[in-house]
């Protein structure tokens, strides 16, 4: 059951699919791929918004050259106060995900249970939305992501609509968040 549970495929000779490594890969322990459709749209959506987050959802693997993260979608787009505190949101965003996974609803305080949401795919971290910091990563966002991730390489994928710069941040197993480098996955058009 586990090992169905965890990817043993990376993209990179996937037919149909293109890979671009953005950053340099150098001495990173896990490989990092975003899916560009998902992201795209993500990125789509931050352009008005200020301060907004997404669950990142994919696939953890391991194949035959390590380890690797997949962001192939997402769940719970939403705006953030910027005068609030984000935990209560983003924890309740979270939960919604997690209990949706496990096929547990809750109308109400009734806790339900329904048919599990396998097709989805895992937690795999936060995209953040953060007008006028060029994707650097925010003290805050990083302690709200160490808070409610607690899964070793789970990522923050950082965006500025007015840069239009985004960042990947990662952080290994007992240690602290770096910008790590990703692999763009697009499909390729055969007509074209």
């Amino acid at each position: 059951m586990l090992e169905q549970s965890i990817a043993s495929h990376a993209p990179d000779n996937s037919p149909g699919l293109s890979t671009q490594i953005i950053g340099d890969e150098k001495g990173q322990p896990v490989r990092f791929y975003a899916y560009s459709d998902a992201v795209s749209e993500l990125i789509f959506s931050a352009e008005s918004r200020d301060v907004a987050f997404a669950v990142l959802r994919g696939n953890f693997g391991v194949d035959e050259d390590g380890g690797f993260v997949e962001v192939t979608g997402f769940s719970e787009f939403a705006d953030l106060d910027a005068d609030e505190d984000p935990y209560p949101v983003v924890r309740r965003a979270c939960d919604a995900v997690i209990l949706t996974e496990a096929g547990i609803t809750r109308p109400g305080d009734a806790m339900m249970q329904t048919e599990p949401m396998v097709e989805a795919g895992a937690l795999v971290g936060l995209f953040i939305v953060d007008r006028g910091h060029d994707a650097q990563l925010d003290t805050s966002m990083a302690y709200l992501h160490y808070s409610l991730f607690n899964v070793p390489f789970q990522i923050i994928l950082v965006f500025d609509p007015d840069s239009r710069n985004m960042a990947m941040y990662a952080r290994p197993p007992r240690g602290r968040f770096a910008n790590v480098a990703f692999r763009w996955i697009t499909p390729v058009d055969h007509h074209a």
